[in-house]
């Protein structure tokens, strides 16, 4: 024990340091070496010529100014017409969505719901009112290549109860749209080796199908339903897989208060759903390691970044190496802080925006975890 108490900025550093680093390199690394070694044998696609009824639901609020073209691309879709429907869900739209969408004639269907709910409570009336074996949940925003619709389908094996396509987004050259691209790569290559493992652990919110019979109606103030529903589906048996193929194509602006504030949405929805799930994070559900690795440990990095700063700073006076450590960590922060200046004053900032979108987005985290527990986080979409 004395030799703990005298080393313990060591010890903190040490560990701290090492949480970091399996999360962001030890992780994806060791789970891809795993998916290589026990990768599952192709499943058979349940279904083959005979294509299921698909509906593509649009949850939709005030999106009079993309929801013509989303349904021009949904109609556009090389899929048999005679099993395609497209239905919009508005929920409680107040400009003029609902009358755009009924100049449309079927297969576009509309779902009027006259008072906002948010989406989660849209979604558990509207899903089970598709007319589809298989519902494919999209975004106005976002349009669906060619192809995605029958990836999508085609990814479907008896015990799958969900499968996610791929969004690619055209990040503008800022420190956002720099940080926001290398992220979403790296999330797209640990969901895809999840998937060979077992299930991913969510889905991109604007292109995944699950099939209506296996949904069950989640609650009304869920926050990340693209994550709580194929989490719910994973408890009850079901797999989720990747469909690489199945793509959706979107823009992000590269605006840092945006991205700021869609953040800190997401984590408050990400300690939500881990709260409400907490049995997959037990040994024995199957996705216990992915869980740990990829949710609650990737969260639990501002800890484990204040753990490394604390350690380095306690320890600098008495060993050269922590005082190393120290001084390399605060200048990380000091060009998180320079980038921020650049992104502020619109000024090519090179590398630097890299620490800033990081810094960025963990100040995020941590304000979304607080507003999430003192009740503030909210459950209706607001657009930027």
């Amino acid at each position: 024990m004395e030799l703990l108490a005298e080393h313990w900025p060591a010890v903190l550093f040490c560990l701290s340091a090492a949480a970091l680093l399996y999360t962001w390199v030890g992780y994806p690394l060791l789970l891809a070496l795993w998916a290589g070694l026990r990768r599952r044998p192709a499943p058979e696609p349940e279904f083959g010529r005979d294509l299921p009824a698909v509906s593509v639901l649009i949850a939709a609020y005030n999106e009079e100014h993309t929801i013509v073209r989303k349904l021009r691309n949904c109609l556009s879709l090389p899929y048999p017409c005679d099993r395609l429907e497209v239905v919009v869900a508005a929920d409680g739209c107040s400009d003029a969505t609902e009358a755009m969408v009924r100049l449309f004639s079927p297969p576009v269907r509309l779902l009027s719901f006259p008072v906002r709910q948010g989406k989660a409570a849209t979604l558990n009336d509207a899903i089970p009112a598709c007319r589809g074996e298989i519902v494919v949940l999209t975004d106005a925003e976002e349009l669906l290549e060619a192809g995605a619709v029958q990836a999508l389908v085609g990814a479907f094996a008896a015990d799958v109860g969900a499968v996610s396509g791929v969004v690619r987004f055209a990040h503008p050259a800022s420190a956002v749209g720099t940080g926001a691209g290398l992220y979403w790569r790296l999330e797209q290559f640990v969901r895809s080796k999840e998937s060979e493992l077992h299930s991913m652990l969510g889905a991109a919110g604007c292109i995944y199908a699950v099939r209506r019979q296996a949904f069950r109606p989640i609650p009304p103030d869920t926050v990340s339903e693209d994550a709580f529903i194929p989490l719910d589906l994973i408890r009850r048996g079901w797999r989720v897989v990747h469909a690489p193929s199945a793509v959706a194509c979107g823009e992000r602006d590269g605006d840092a208060g945006r991205e700021f504030r869609r953040k800190t949405r997401t984590t408050g929805g990400t300690w939500q759903f881990l709260w409400r799930q907490r049995a997959l994070l037990r040994p024995g559900s199957g996705v216990a390691w992915p869980m740990w690795s990829h949710y609650l440990l990737r969260h639990l990095c501002p800890l484990f970044m204040l753990g490394a700063l604390l350690g380095a700073a306690a320890g600098a006076t008495r060993s050269p190496w922590l005082a190393a450590a120290l001084g390399a960590q605060l200048a990380f922060y000091a060009a998180g802080a320079a980038g921020h200046w650049f992104e502020k004053h619109r000024r090519a900032g090179g590398w630097l925006l890299l620490p800033y979108y990081f810094c960025l987005a963990y100040v995020a985290d941590i304000v979304g975890l607080v507003k999430l527990a003192c009740g503030r986080q909210q459950v209706r979409w607001q657009r930027n």
